[in-house]
């Protein structure tokens, strides 16, 4: 039998729950896929304000790329993005033990991976996809399309699928969140994703995990949203949640007081 001291040690806690703020916030991520892509990225540009923070465009002269064949690769260990209106810049760093893991110029045709004009650059890896996305100010929604099992070289992708996990941290470099999504094998696989954090992320590490063959997988651009975008559901509130949990103790403290 719990003495009524125990009992009222609940009680600094609840209050404190239903305060909110009072004690840390549990942060987190989420991404929500989209097989088709197109809907996908319409979809997230449709939620809010957006902004394209990597356009791998930028890193190449006008009128650089021809439907279907390979681009003028450009291999570099990172790349930092032109100031953007905000005058912010953004920068992606290839975290693999290749000595240039970066390859930009590689690229895919179709659907987000196109500009408005044609063929356009995608972010490619040389070796296990393994990069960095730094970005100059902190955000909470970022929205991207991946591609496996496709490519313009036929020796250069295979039919395994691809698992990554995305590590979102903070300016302070605490971990915000991480989350993982697969691409399934035996086909090509395109999924739209937007990930979504709790609060303000300024990096996320993106890791391709389980990795056994070619691992020639595509990124597109990657925008922004100015807050969360919807991905379908909704989140309770936290001060919803800490009124839901005070009254779920007090409930179960009641049950145990007529136990006695």
């Amino acid at each position: 039998m719990k003495t009524s001291a125990s009992k009222r040690s609940w009680l600094p806690v609840l209050v404190a729950l239903s305060l909110g703020g009072v004690l840390p916030a549990h942060a987190g991520l989420t991404i929500a896929t989209n097989a088709d892509t197109l809907a996908g990225r319409n979809a997230f540009v449709a939620a809010g304000t957006t902004q394209t923070l990597f356009d791998w465009n930028a890193a190449f002269a006008p009128g650089t790329f021809t439907p279907g064949l390979l681009g003028p690769v450009q291999n570099r260990v990172s790349y930092t993005t032109p100031p953007l209106p905000d005058a912010t810049v953004n920068t992606v760093i290839g975290a693999n033990d290749n000595g240039a893991p970066l390859a930009m110029g590689n690229w895919i045709d179709g659907d987000v991976f196109d500009s408005a004009t044609g063929a356009a650059a995608d972010l490619a890896i040389n070796g296990v996809e393994a990069f960095d996305l730094v970005f100059g100010i902190g955000h909470r929604s970022i929205g991207l399309a991946i591609a496996s099992g496709t490519g313009n070289l036929p020796t250069e992708f295979d039919l395994t699928g691809a698992q990554f996990t995305f590590r979102a941290l903070n300016a302070a470099n605490v971990e915000v969140g991480t989350a993982t999504v697969s691409l399934a094998p035996g086909s090509a696989q395109r999924l739209w994703l937007t990930l979504n954090a709790d609060s303000d992320f300024h990096r996320i590490e993106v890791r391709e995990i389980g990795a056994t063959s070619i691992y020639d997988q595509y990124f597109s651009n990657i925008y922004t949203s100015v807050e969360q975008v919807p991905t379908g559901g909704t989140v309770p509130e936290p001060g919803s949640l800490a009124l839901a949990a005070l009254a779920l103790a007090l409930a179960v403290q009641g049950t145990k007081k007529r136990k006695l």
